[in-house]
């Protein structure tokens, strides 16, 4: 890492967690950051599962946490739950005492059960909406489903999170803010040191993992682009510059 001569926080050589603007990431080799989109890398987490927690990790956290004021107790869904953001917010759900119920593919179910889920429905088979189960929170991590179609299975003060802006979303948050009761929200991911300070921290204690289903070299960003639009994604995928 180099530092600009107004950076005050870092130097020349130091291990970095950092955004690169605008929540889209960068496929480069060298990129210029904000000082305040860089963080520490602490001792002991590698390079690979640090590049996962700016976008997808904060944005599970931020999305569970501050859209959906999570609680200990409370009935969460996670549409999408073995992708990329979907593998951190079961994770975080359970470590913020709630209760989770995961939506995936019937393969990848070993893989949030692992990851502490209680209950598994098989989006191919078992539609969450048609079942007679309410949650406090339905976090679309993948953004399939409408708030519309979602308010259905939300208990009378549900919140439904999505990561897709669009306009039907924001006219949904904003005539649900003035009316009493159910929710829409939103996730436009904030880089945090104090958000970023908790996500490492679970790392180091073994209360939470990175899962990354494939590292690609930087040469090859092509091909991970198509891996990561053929839905079989578990996980995240990485670029690593060798």
């Amino acid at each position: 890492m180099e530092a600009g001569r107004l950076v005050k926080k870092f130097k020349a050589g130091d291990a970095v967690i950092a955004n690169a603007g605008m929540g889209l990431g960068a496929y480069a080799e060298y990129v210029a950051v904000k000082e305040k989109t860089v963080f520490p890398k602490p001792e002991g987490v590698p390079f690979e599962d640090a590049a996962t927690l700016p976008i997808a990790g904060l944005t599970a956290l931020q999305a569970l946490r501050d859209k959906g004021r999570i609680a200990p107790g409370r009935k969460v869904l996670i549409n999408g739950a073995s992708g990329g953001v979907g593998t951190f917010a079961v994770q975080i759900a359970k470590i913020l005492g709630a209760e989770v119920t995961a939506v995936c593919s019937a393969s990848n179910a070993g893989l949030v059960k692992g990851l502490g889920a209680d209950h598994v429905l098989d989006y191919r088979h078992q539609d969450f909406i048609a079942t007679r189960d309410s949650y406090d929170i339905i976090f679309d991590a993948v953004s399939s489903r409408s708030f519309r179609e979602c308010k259905k299975a939300l208990t009378p003060r549900g919140v439904y999170v999505n990561t897709l802006p669009s306009p039907s979303v924001f006219w949904n948050i904003f005539i649900t803010t003035l009316l009493p009761g159910k929710k829409a929200a939103t996730m436009m991911v904030s880089q945090r040191a104090a958000d970023m300070e908790w996500m490492c921290e679970q790392l180091m204690t073994g209360r939470l993992k990175v899962i990354i289903d494939r590292v690609f070299p930087l040469d090859q960003t092509k091909e991970a682009l198509q891996y990561s639009q053929s839905g079989r994604v578990r996980g995240k995928i990485v670029l690593k510059v060798i």
